[in-house]
């Protein structure tokens, strides 16, 4: 199926089934956004005797989405190569654009002993900047992801039974804040040595010791082929294969699905996008879509449907999250797909950076400008997140930052009168 799949020249045409503007998916989408991504909320303005002030300039503004709009980044870059002048370009893009990031290598077990110096400055980093942070990936089950002097654990099975529950364990309670989330374990479809020597039981084990280790992170399985470059094979297998988890009561939390689009692949209509994700709600657990990017040298229709894969995905009530795997380009002829890229290497953005950035950060986002009621109400609806608050008093400015989810919430803000 994927060869077949390979073979369509949808790419080349630039066209795939559900980009229509009077497309009835995406008007259905929007308004599932509006219904599920926003919430009426009230902010309360009082004195320092706690009574309501009427007529109080109010400025608000959306800062970090509650939804998981993130970008995976290389931490060398925005810390270690390259001149000052390119890490500030890396570091300003990766704040303002997105509301979650990722390590794309750092984090796992092969590569961290490496990037340990430039993972821990960003992490310090990303904390002050309010970023939340997925962990990837506690286990990926074959050799060829650990470090080339443990393959010798092939030949002990109970070496390489204590030596990943040692990593897991480590790992998992090595960084607190601002990590949120870890994938535990990582496209078991196609890399499961560990589990053939181990058996099944182990996965269990690493999910209950990344549990015991912190618990307040949230535990994920992720796998490719499922969402986009879709194989019925590979799609049943991830299907069954958390059914199974979750029956034996395995401390899964999160189902990851990537989305890769490699080259000379056709996009995924979004209608099918919709329909594997109603098939893997039926778990009941977050969705998120944990490695988004398209390669293609068709820049309209590469822009073209990352809008729409983000408005499905935005508009999915079980969607948590949706991370770009290859927002940068970084250097000339380096990385394996710069054509999936929202920055090229000269640090100019793509038409797909673009549309990232309009839907996020401002069609997609709250700004008002208002002033309190008679009973010092402020009432609005917005999208979810944190906000930055600002009110007018006398001849000065007071700022706050206030955290709207569950509808209804109230902030109160206290303004001092004169």
């Amino acid at each position: 199926v994927g060869q077949a799949r390979a073979e369509n020249p949808m790419q080349e045409t630039g066209h795939y089934p559900g980009m229509e503007d009077i497309a009835s998916w995406r008007k259905e989408a929007l308004q599932r956004i509006e219904q599920i991504r926003k919430a009426d909320f009230e902010v309360r303005v009082v004195d320092d005797n706690g009574r309501p002030m009427a007529g109080v300039p109010i400025r608000l503004s959306l800062e970090r989405h509650h939804f998981g709009f993130g970008g995976a980044v290389q931490p060398k870059h925005l810390f270690e190569l390259g001149d000052a002048d390119r890490q500030a370009f890396y570091r300003d893009v990766t704040s303002r654009y997105f509301h979650r990031v990722t390590i794309s290598n750092g984090l796992k077990w092969k590569h961290h002993a490496a990037q340990k110096h430039v993972v821990e400055p960003f992490l310090d980093w990303c904390l002050k900047q309010q970023l939340p942070v997925r962990g990837h990936c506690l286990v990926w089950g074959g050799f060829r992801r650990i470090p080339d002097e443990l393959g010798h654990l092939r030949y002990d099975r109970g070496a390489l039974r204590e030596a990943i529950e040692k990593h897991v364990t480590e790992f998992a309670s090595m960084y607190d804040k601002p990590l949120i989330e870890w994938d535990v374990l990582n496209e078991p479809y196609t890399d499961h040595e560990f589990m053939d020597l181990l058996g099944n039981e182990a996965v269990y084990d690493w999910f209950r010791l990344a549990q015991e280790a912190n618990p307040r992170l949230i535990r994920y399985i992720n796998d490719y082929g499922v969402l986009t470059r879709p194989s019925p094979r590979h799609q049943d297998f991830y299907f069954d294969y958390i059914k199974d988890l979750l029956e034996r009561r395995v401390a899964l939390q999160g189902i990851g699905l990537q989305g890769h689009i490699p080259a000379r692949f056709e996009p995924t209509p979004p209608e099918e996008l919709l329909a594997t994700m109603d098939r893997f709600a039926v778990f009941g657990l977050p969705l998120q879509v944990t490695e988004f990017d398209f390669e293609t040298k068709d820049q309209d229709l590469q822009a073209r449907y990352t809008a729409d894969f983000l408005t499905a995905v935005f508009s999915h009530p079980a969607m948590t999250g949706l991370v770009t795997w290859t927002p940068f380009e970084y250097a000339k002829g380096q990385g394996p797909k710069p054509d999936a890229a929202f920055f090229d290497w000269q640090l100019s953005e793509k038409p797909n950076g673009r549309v990232w950035n309009s839907l996020v950060n401002d069609t997609w986002r709250t700004r008002l400008e208002t002033t309190s009621d008679g009973e010092g109400l402020v009432r609005f609806r917005g999208f979810k997140g944190s906000y930055g608050l600002e009110a007018l008093a006398g001849s000065g400015t007071v700022t706050s930052k206030a955290k709207f989810v569950d509808a209804g919430e109230r902030f109160t803000l206290q303004v001092p009168e004169g």
